[in-house]
C-alpha cells in the first residue's frame, strides 16, 4: 500500500553537516550561488517548544499504520512534535555523514536542523522536504521518498543544498516501534538501481559540492519554468514538470526557430505586446534521417487542478494568438522527465550523444523511458543561440515507469 503525502521539512543530516559546512566555506569558486529552480514547500515557521502529544510514551506496543501515520505528520511539521512514543530508546539513525544512537540524540539534531537551537538557527533556514510516499516494504519494514532542500545561512553566499532519498525504518518485532532509520541520497547511494552503504568522504564530497561558490547558473533565457526535484542522481536529475501552453513552430535550422518565435514574442502576433516567454527553449527532433523538428517555447504554466479552458482564457495577454500560420499554441503536458545537463556545443552528435547516456543511466538505475524516445530526442536550450559564455544545455528523457508513480 502507497501513502502519498507533501510535507514542508527534512530529516535527513545531522552533526557532521556543520563539518561539511566548515569545509565549504574554505572551497574556491567565484561569487554567488545560485538555485537549480525546482519548485519547492514555503519555508515552515518552527516552534521553538514542541507541543507534545498526550500519549504514553511507554505505550506497549504499535501498528504499522500508525507509524506510517506518524511519519506523516512528522515530516508534515518537521518533528513538531517529535512523537517519542512510536521510536525505541535507542533507535539508531544513519545517513551518508552520520550515525546517532538513542532518542534523545536523534531528537536534539531534529531541532538543530529546525533551528530550534541557537547553533540551528544560525546554520540553517528555509529548509523543507517533499515527501512522495511511505511504503511497506516487508515485515516490519517502511520505506519514505522524499526530496530535501535547505539554505546554508551560516555560509556568506548562503547556498541552497538539495538532496533526494529514501529512508528505511526497521521496526521492532516486540513494539512494532522504529528502530533504526537508515538513509540513502540518490547523489551518494544509488548505483544500478540499488542502495548501498557509502563511505563518509563520498557523503561530505557531495554535500560540499553544493554549498561551495558557484558560477551564475541562471538562464540568459529568462525566468524558467518551474519543476519539482524528484531524483537528484549520479550524473542526472528526474523532475516533474506542470502543464504549460507552448508557442509551436516547425523549422529546419535552429536559428530559424529562434527568429520565427523571437518575432512572435516580440510583437508579432494579434495583440502587437511583447511577451516574455519562459525558458528553455525546447526542440523536438525526429532521430530518423530527415525527419521532423519542432521549437516550442512556454508562455505560462497551470497548477495542478487548474481548469486549462478558464485558464487558457485568462491568460490571453501571456499567450496571445500569433499572426504567423507557422506558429501553433497548444497544451503541453512535459510530466516525470529524465534530465542530464551538459556544457558542450550543441551539435546533433552531441545531442545524440547525451541523449544515449541518459537512455542508458536510466535503464540502469531502473527507470523506463517511453516508447518514444527510441523515434525523438527532446533538447533543452536555455541560452541564446550564439551566445559566448559557456551554454547550459539539456536533453530530456521522459519516463512511462519510475518511482514516483
Amino acid at each position: 500500500r502507497r501513502l502519498k503525502i507533501k510535507a514542508t521539512s527534512s530529516h535527513a543530516m545531522m552533526h557532521a553537516l556543520a563539518g561539511a559546512i566548515a569545509l565549504a566555506a574554505l572551497a574556491p569558486g567565484a561569487e554567488g550561488f545560485v538555485s537549480s529552480g525546482a519548485l519547492s514547500s514555503p519555508a515552515t515557521s518552527w516552534r521553538t517548544t514542541p507541543v507534545r502529544r498526550g500519549r504514553s510514551l511507554a505505550a506497549a506496543s504499535v501498528e504499522v499504520s500508525e507509524v506510517k501515520k506518524c511519519l506523516s505528520r512528522e515530516y508534515t511539521s518537521f518533528f513538531t512534535p517529535m512523537e517519542t512514543e512510536f521510536y525505541e530508546q535507542d533507535v539508531t539513525f544513519v545517513d551518508p555523514l552520520s550515525t546517532l544512537v538513542g532518542i534523545d540524540k536523534y531528537e536534539n539534531n531534529v531541532d538543530l536542523l529546525a533551528g530550534r537551537t541557537p547553533l540551528g538557527s544560525f546554520l540553517f533556514s528555509d529548509a523543507s522536504i517533499l515527501l512522495h510516499s511511505v511504503d511497506e516494504t516487508g515485515p516490519n519494514q517502511l520505506r519514505t521518498r522524499w526530496t530535501l532542500r535547505m539554505t546554508i545561512s551560516g555560509l556568506p553566499w548562503k547556498p541552497t543544498a538539495r538532496f533526494t532519498g529514501v529512508s528505511d525504518y526497521t521496526l521492532s518485532a516486540a513494539s512494532g516501534k522504529i528502530a533504526r532509520q537508515q538513509d540513502y541520497w540518490d547523489s551518494v547511494n544509488l548505483e544500478g538501481g540499488r542502495y548501498g552503504a557509502k563511505d563518509l568522504i563520498s557523503g561530505i564530497k557531495d554535500f560540499v559540492a553544493q554549498v561551495k561558490p558557484a558560477d551564475d547558473a541562471a538562464s540568459a533565457l529568462g525566468m524558467e519554468l518551474p519543476s519539482i526535484l524528484l531524483r537528484r542522481g549520479i550524473g542526472y536529475d528526474v523532475r516533474r514538470y506542470p502543464r504549460c501552453r507552448v508557442a509551436r513552430t516547425p523549422y529546419t535550422n535552429r536559428p530559424e526557430g529562434f527568429d520565427k518565435l523571437g518575432s512572435y514574442a516580440s510583437g508579432e502576433n494579434k495583440a502587437s505586446i511583447k511577451i516574455q516567454p519562459l525558458a528553455p527553449s525546447l526542440v523536438i527532433a525526429e532521430k530518423k534521417e530527415g525527419g521532423k523538428k519542432t521549437m516550442e517555447w512556454p508562455l505560462f504554466f497551470l497548477m495542478d487542478g487548474t481548469d486549462e479552458a478558464a485558464e487558457i482564457e485568462k491568460s490571453a495577454q501571456a499567450a496571445p494568438e500569433p499572426n504567423a500560420e507557422s506558429i501553433s499554441l497548444e497544451m503541453a503536458s512535459y510530466d516525470t522527465m529524465a534530465v542530464l545537463t551538459f556544457s558542450d556545443a550543441a551539435t546533433a552528435e552531441a545531442v545524440a550523444y547525451y541523449h544515449q547516456k541518459l537512455m542508458d543511466k536510466c535503464v540502469e538505475d531502473g527507470l523506463t523511458p517511453a516508447d518514444e524516445c527510441a523515434e525523438k530526442i527532446i533538447f533543452a536550450q536555455y541560452d541564446p543561440i550564439f551566445a559566448l559564455k559557456a551554454k547550459r544545455n539539456e536533453v530530456w528523457v521522459p519516463l512511462k515507469a519510475h518511482d514516483w508513480m
